[in-house]
């Protein structure tokens, strides 16, 4: 059976606002030939080079390494989300990788939730979802996406007030 495919990009990277910044092209990893298709150097020349990106000012460094980085990303704010959906050679690989911070803004959220309903379609994704306060202290972490939504997304919607 072929994996359904959830993402055309390798990641997303959610301001506060809500803005994203894609990054990326996902193909199998065995087609992969050029930086486009990996994602520590299509997240430096997609995002680091975005117009966005300078305007929200986030002092990075030129040997800004993605991976390593995740922590204080989600420390100050932003939500991360790579899809590793190819990593099928290690069966307890996560899928999608998410990483948080622990105060989602509104914009967060319903971005987030427009990705539920792909998410929760494709019945065997494995995700890795950590969750990071404003210190990079790893506060919570979760393998399933329905989790950390009805624990963080849900309560900020439904907050909302409704029209």
């Amino acid at each position: 059976m072929e994996e359904k495919l959830i993402m055309s990009e390798l990641g997303i990277l959610i301001a506060k606002s809500g803005e994203e910044m894609k990054f990326g092209k996902w193909i199998p990893t065995m087609q992969r030939v050029d930086k486009t298709h990996y994602h520590a150097s299509s997240f430096q020349e997609d995002v680091l080079k975005n117009a966005l990106w300078e305007k929200i000012g986030f002092p990075v460094k030129e040997d800004f390494e993605l991976y390593a980085n995740l922590d204080t990303l989600a420390s100050k704010g932003y939500v991360i989300v790579l899809n590793n959906t190819d990593g099928a050679f290690f069966a307890t690989t996560p899928k999608f990788l998410i990483a948080a911070p622990s105060q989602l803004s509104t914009d967060q959220a319903k971005k987030l939730e427009s990705l539920k309903s792909q998410f929760l379609a494709y019945d065997k994704i494995i995700f890795g979802i950590y969750i990071f306060n404003e210190s990079k202290e790893k506060v919570n972490e979760f393998n399933s996406f329905l989790s950390y939504y009805n624990l963080y997304i849900e309560p900020i919607l439904e907050s909302i007030p409704k029209r």
